[in-house]
This record gives structure tokens, sequence and C-alpha cells, in this order.
């Protein structure tokens, strides 16, 4: 739930209409998912993890306000950075739990104080029952527009990463 105080839903909404994931929601339908036992709201510190490495995935999350990182660290030690997180609405892990992995490979940590909207795996998976069958589905087909968006955009990053010389990497880089 996301009503522990008006400031808190406010957010929790206005990240809700930002993201792709609860796009074409009509308002009634974003206060049932508020008032619902399939999101719940958390705040984290600065640099504090939000999940990490051996944790098994079990929400697609929601950025409601702050900002952090996706890393790995390698094997010498040193933290790759793999994505940021910066804009309300974005979502992250949700790849971890349809492809239902029994752990994460990498960790999300905040860059500052930041709060997130966790969006239980059940409500997408048919689970949720007749109350928000019609909410789910909709829900469905946005994330299968989201994923087809990340497969483009690694796609593209590929093409890049493939190019034979700098000079072509930068070109592409550029062109695309």
């Amino acid at each position: 739930m996301c009503d522990r105080n008006a400031e808190i839903r406010k957010n929790c909404k206005d990240a809700m209409k930002k993201s792709y994931l609860f796009r074409g929601l009509a308002e009634e339908e974003l206060e049932v998912l508020l008032d619902s036992d399939y999101l719940r709201f958390r705040e984290y510190g600065r640099e504090e993890r939000i999940f990490e490495e051996s944790d098994r995935p079990k929400d697609i999350m929601v950025l409601v306000t702050g900002n952090l990182l996706i890393a790995q660290d390698t094997m010498n030690g040193k933290r790759m950075i793999l994505s940021r997180i910066t804009e309300p609405g974005d979502t992250f892990g949700e790849i971890y739990v349809f492809k239902q992995l029994p752990a994460y490979d990498m960790y999300a940590e905040t860059m500052e104080p930041s709060s997130i909207l966790m969006v239980a795996a059940d409500l997408l998976s048919g689970e949720c029952g007749d109350a928000c069958a019609k909410i789910a589905e909709k829900m469905m087909r946005n994330q299968l527009g989201m994923f087809a968006a990340k497969a483009y955009m690694m796609n593209r990053r590929l093409r890049i990463l493939g190019s034979s010389s700098i000079r072509e990497k930068i070109a592409r880089l550029l062109i695309e």
C-alpha cells in the first residue's frame, strides 16, 4: 500500500503516471492499485542497497524519488556500472521477475535518499483474481512494450560494440 500520508501517496501516483508500466490506466485504476496489497512503498538512505546479487527477485520496482545505479562488482573488486535509474517512473528488476531467475546477478544502490514502489509479481502473473484482472492485462501489455524497447536498445548497443574499429564505433554512436 502506498497511503501512509498524502505526500507519499501523491509521489507514488505521480511516478505511476510517468511509468510506462502503468500507461493507459485510468485514475480510478491507479487508486485501486494504491489501495491494494500488490504495491509496497519503501524509502532508502544514500548508498543503501535495494537488492543484492544473491537476493531472490520477487518485485518489479518503480523509482518514485531519488536516483540509483545498477552495478556489478568485478572479480578484481572494481564496480561496473550497468545502468542509472534517475527518472521517477523508471522501472527496474522486471526481467529477473519474469524470467523467474533464482537470484540477481547485480545489485541496485541508491546514490541519494530514494523511494521505490515495489509491484508484486503476483499482480502481473494472473494470480490477482477478478478484481484486478483488467488492470493486470493492461500492465502486461505495457510490460511487453517495455521488453521490446529494452531489446531494441540492447541490439543497438551490440551493433556499436560489434563495429570493427574505434572510428566505426564512434560513427555508429553518433549516427544511431
